[in-house]
C-alpha cells in the first residue's frame, strides 16, 4: 500500500527530471545558437568593412581614370587643333 501512495509521487519525480533534462538541452541549444549568431555578426561587420573599403577603393580609381579620360582628351584636342592649323596653312 505504501508503495502505491508512493507511485505519483515517483512518476512526479521522472516528470521533473526530464522537464529538468529537457530545459538543459534547450540552454545549450540557445548558447549554441547565440554564439553561432554571434559569429555571423562577426563575419557580417567584417564583409561590411570590407565592401566599404572596396568602394572607396573604386570611387578613387573611378575618380583618377576620370582625370586621365580628361588629360587624353584636351591632348588629343590640342593635337588634332594643331594638325589643322597645319592643313589650314597649307
Amino acid at each position: 500500500m505504501a508503495g502505491s501512495r508512493m507511485k505519483p509521487l515517483d512518476d512526479l519525480e521522472k516528470q521533473m527530471d526530464a522537464i529538468l533534462k529537457e530545459l538543459e538541452k534547450s540552454r545549450k541549444n540557445r548558447k549554441k545558437t547565440e554564439d553561432r549568431l554571434q559569429e555571423m555578426e562577426a563575419e557580417f561587420n567584417s564583409q561590411v568593412k570590407e565592401l566599404e573599403r572596396l568602394r572607396r577603393k573604386a570611387g578613387d580609381i573611378s575618380g583618377e581614370l576620370d582625370l586621365r579620360y580628361r588629360k587624353k582628351r584636351e591632348e588629343i584636342q590640342s593635337r588634332l587643333t594643331n594638325v589643322l592649323a597645319r592643313l589650314e596653312s597649307l
